[in-house]
């Protein structure tokens, strides 16, 4: 989930959001918020990704904030509430602050460019160590039945010398015609 670590900096405020969620939805909407971020996480733990890299951010802050509502409804008094959605937020921030700063050099990947053929989704990376020269890598990804999943085929690096215009997919039995933008089977 550290991916996307500068997005995951909103889960930090979720505790104060669930507190308004509590103020002014009412426990049956805080229950349909929480239901539908689960349902929409769940096919991460099966090894689909978002098509989006905001999906994991803003799903699992609905689902914070929604399970913290539930919590705040338990306490008494507004002054608890407010002291807990606080001290809440502080606590999300040393812990996961903790991961943020360590992903910061673990270095960067990013999409060159971006081919969507068919039911596949085929990125060039350039993968940034914290030193060294880049790795280039292309991805073969495969939509989901919905499409705003996709599940990673196989990554194949880059080790072109002589400018040819296909990539070999080894594991899937998939070339993939960069030049002309065609996969063939």
């Amino acid at each position: 989930m550290l991916e996307h670590g500068r997005q995951f900096f909103i889960l930090f405020i979720s505790p104060v959001i669930g507190l308004i969620m509590e103020a002014f939805l009412g426990k049956r909407t805080a229950i349909c918020i929480l239901v539908i971020a689960s349902v929409l996480l769940f096919p991460s733990l099966c090894g689909y990704s978002f098509i989006t890299s905001w999906g994991y951010p803003l799903f699992a802050f609905c689902g914070l904030s929604s399970a913290y509502s539930f919590f705040s409804r338990e306490l008494e008094t507004n002054s608890s509430k407010i002291a807990s959605a606080l001290i809440g937020t502080l606590a999300l921030f040393f812990v996961l602050g903790i991961g943020f700063f360590f992903d910061g050099f673990s270095g960067s990947q990013t999409v060159e460019r971006k081919w969507d053929i068919d039911n596949y989704r085929i990125e060039y990376i350039k993968d940034q160590g914290f030193a060294g020269s880049p790795r280039m890598n292309y991805e073969l990804s495969k939509y989901a039945l919905v499409p705003i999943y996709f599940k990673k085929e196989e990554t194949t690096l880059d080790n072109d010398t002589i400018q040819s215009c296909v990539v070999n997919f080894t594991n899937s039995g998939i070339f993939f015609d960069k030049c002309s933008g065609v996969i063939k089977h």
